[in-house]
């Protein structure tokens, strides 16, 4: 049977023969990704560009993350279940939260997506407060009042006072073992009804849990083994869980152990989701129907001995709440059939080895049971005689590897279980992604076909968090404020209280009234004068709005604006953040861009979104750093700058110092990005903006005269910045930055036409 079968798919023909699959390159979550790793697969895979140093591993990490986090939201509706990378601390199947390996590899993202999609239908669908009852080991002795009564009988008995402590020991570790067993079961059963769910709610995401499974569970080693391997045909409680956990397997033979068939009808994967309609256990076992006929072994002893209610004070307070068995009857639906389950295994195994000592003569009364590693005796009496001929299949004499098909049986019980080893994050780099997601980071493809592809990081919130990170380039760890930007951000705060009082008009319309017009409303007050050849007794109001203006300020952040130039183009960028937290109508974006490992633009300050707080308080912290990626951060942010055309009078406002430039490992290569390609990329980018409707201002900062043939300006950098920017771009001296602001109050005060 295939487990498309399973979930009445009718596209076998379309499946890998060897799998029941379907098999496909894609790689279908890069469509949810920030980056396209298709660019990258030709010389060298993305996570190539990204080993070349931490902070990119994380930028790529975040983005995955994020990606996930969307297709678990998209399943469950459920936006409070996490999804977190592994730290080697956490827990995998408590129903609150996902957790998924740190995994850079783009090979593996589809199978990391199916696996979380799969973890995430458990959060939705699975009853935790059943497994946490009666799977917890601790607390082994719920579930011994909680097994099926045939299966308490032959394991845990009648308490005797002549075992006393041994008693306990040997009916823990029976029962113990029991749990181990049923929850491997019951994960069989109920992976295999979430993913009926999964298969015929969300038909969207059956690549990637065909990508799951072709990962985990459809190995080649272990299809030989259930092909050719007679050792699997022994009835071991190993080879039942062996058989059981690939009930869906291509390769799976019902007839392959005795009973084995019983236990598929009892699972019944035609009919897998009649397990949905259950009621689900309280979150305290205690507040289940107890059958009062039917006592726990030891409740008499401990409840007449008080001296030992502080030793055994769990099976005490167990046994003052509830006393009795819980009433087998009435739990759920994916319990009893586990337990039923688990006694045929317990059963088979038992006359399996009586009919072994039988062969040698051994007649003893007491079968030797081995579950989980733990022996215990079965009293063969209690067995019924079950059929021992029941036909099994008939295997060729073929090349398989045992040992390596165990090694996968125990990684798909991991897997069932939520425990499969995943790679790691440190508790910095846990921290990196947090603080990459907080702000609102995303790994972008910038530039064209051109002048090639480059990654981009893009962070679109400026966070303290992220200030203090790594892969954050323009400040110190520490956030230390230099005095001169503390300075020139107080400047900025001056120039932006005057500014704003000159833009204050726009905050209301200006309204003119036109009276003794030929038409219009009527104005009462020249109504009389009606009859003395007048009129002309209409009026007229007309209102001149100002339409919003959004400003894109763009400034190059690279090193070679540190200094004055610097601390000029931060007063510029204060002041119109303070203008625009002033006046209503007019909104401000200002981005840097500059350069670490990859080009990085960060917008500092929205004014849609921000308090200007956070300019006092974190402007003095930024500083320029790194080359000039020019035309690869305005690739990155385009749809940034062009998505207010449409409601407000956009301004594209550049400050700039020099020709563009940057590297980007590949692999082993570096990828450069200068001259005359640079030029014209960035040429295209400023066309495109403008073709969107944004109007663009550029202005070369200068140390030297404010002339366009200065001296201080070498002709290369002239003929590059015009190349770029168009023959309307102005070299302004750094002493002249804040003229600036003229320029910019007229424009601000222009009224609708």
């Amino acid at each position: 049977m295939r487990y498309y079968d399973t979930y009445e798919q009718e596209t076998l023909a379309t499946l890998n023969t060897r799998t029941g699959v379907k098999k496909n390159t894609a790689n279908y979550s890069s469509y949810w990704l920030d980056f396209d790793d298709e660019e990258y697969s030709s010389s060298s895979s993305m996570s190539d560009v990204m080993a070349s140093s931490d902070p990119e591993r994380i930028i790529k990490l975040a983005s995955v993350r994020r990606a996930i986090a969307n297709f678990v939201r998209i399943l469950t509706n459920n936006e409070k279940i996490e999804v977190m990378f592994s730290s080697g601390k956490d827990s995998y199947t408590d129903g609150q939260k996902v957790v998924i390996a740190a995994e850079d590899d783009s090979k593996q993202f589809d199978p990391m997506v199916g696996l979380a999609l799969h973890e995430g239908a458990h959060c939705l669908l699975s009853d935790f407060n059943l497994t946490k009852n009666l799977l917890n080991r601790k607390e082994w002795y719920k579930a011994a009042a909680a097994i099926s009564p045939e299966l308490r009988k032959m394991t845990v008995g009648n308490y005797s006072n002549e075992l006393g402590d041994k008693y306990f020991q040997n009916t823990k570790e029976q029962i113990q073992s029991y749990q181990s067993v049923i929850g491997l079961i019951m994960n069989v059963i109920e992976d295999r009804r979430i993913d009926s769910f999964v298969y015929k709610n969300a038909a969207g995401y059956r690549p990637y849990y065909d990508a799951m499974y072709n990962k985990y569970f459809f190995n080649t080693d272990v299809t030989k083994n259930l092909r050719y391997n007679r050792e699997w045909r022994i009835p071991t409680v190993q080879n039942y869980i062996n058989w059981l956990i690939n009930i869906f397997h291509p390769d799976f033979n019902r007839n392959a152990l005795p009973g084995l068939s019983k236990m598929v009808d009892m699972i019944d994967l035609k009919n897998i989701r009649r397990f949905d309609v259950e009621k689900r256990m309280p979150e305290l076992l205690s507040d289940w129907p107890v059958d009062s006929t039917m006592r726990t072994p030891w409740a008499d002893y401990y409840l007449t001995h008080p001296q030992y209610s502080s030793t055994y004070s769990p099976y005490f307070e167990w046994n003052k709440h509830c006393p009795g068995m819980i009433d087998y009857s009435k739990l759920p639906l994916l319990w009893t059939v586990s337990n039923d389950i688990m006694l045929l295994i317990v059963q088979y195994v038992a006359n399996y080895q009586e009919e072994l000592n039988s062969q040698k003569g051994d007649n003893s009364e007491k079968i030797m049971i081995d579950i989980d590693g733990t022996s215990f005796e079965v009293d063969s009496n209690t067995l019924p005689n079950l059929d021992m001929g029941t036909q099994t299949a008939v295997v060729s004499e073929k090349k398989f590897n045992a040992k390596k098909a165990d090694s996968w049986v125990k990684k798909m019980e991991k897997v069932m279980n939520g425990e499969n080893r995943r790679k790691k994050l440190n508790k910095k780099e846990k921290q990196d992604i947090q603080n990459l997601e907080n702000a609102d980071a995303k790994l972008v493809e910038a530039g064209d076909t051109i002048v090639g592809k480059f990654p981009c990081l893009v962070t679109r919130k400026l966070t303290k968090q992220i200030m203090e990170s790594d892969v954050f380039p323009f400040s110190y760890s520490t956030l230390t404020k230099h005095k001169q930007n503390e300075e020139a951000v107080i400047a900025g705060i001056r120039m932006g209280q005057i500014l704003a009082h000159r833009l204050a008009v726009r905050n209301d319309p200006t309204i003119t009234h036109f009276t003794r017009q030929e038409r219009g409303k009527i104005d009462r007050r020249i109504l009389s004068q009606l009859g003395m050849d007048i009129e002309n007794v209409f009026k007229r109001t007309t209102v001149d709005n100002y339409k919003p203006v959004m400003i894109h300020l763009s400034l190059d952040a690279s090193g070679s604006m540190g200094g004055k130039k610097w601390y000029k183009t931060m007063t510029v960028a204060t002041a119109l953040a303070y203008v625009a937290s002033k006046i209503s109508n007019v909104e401000v974006v200002i981005t840097i861009r500059g350069d670490s490992t990859i080009p990085i633009v960060s917008v500092i300050y929205d004014s849609r979104k921000d308090n200007f707080q956070k300019v006092r308080t974190l402007f003095p912290c930024i500083y320029p750093m790194g080359s000039t990626p020019e035309g690869l951060c305005f690739s990155a942010t385009l749809d940034i700058i062009t998505e207010s055309v449409k409601d407000y009078d956009t301004y594209f406002i550049n400050f700039s110092d020099g020709e563009p430039g940057t590297s980007v490992r590949r692999g082993n290569e570096y990828k450069s990005y200068s001259g005359q390609p640079a030029y014209q990329h960035t040429r295209r980018m400023i066309n495109s903006i403008k073709e969107a409707g944004v109007k663009v201002l550029s202005y070369f900062i200068t140390e030297g005269v404010s002339t366009h043939r200065s001296s201080y300006i070498g002709n290369g950098s002239q003929i590059a910045f015009k190349t770029m920017y168009g023959e309307d771009a102005v070299f302004v001296n750094v002493e002249n930055v804040t003229e600036v602001l003229r320029t910019l109050n007229k424009l601000l005060l222009k009224k609708v036409a």
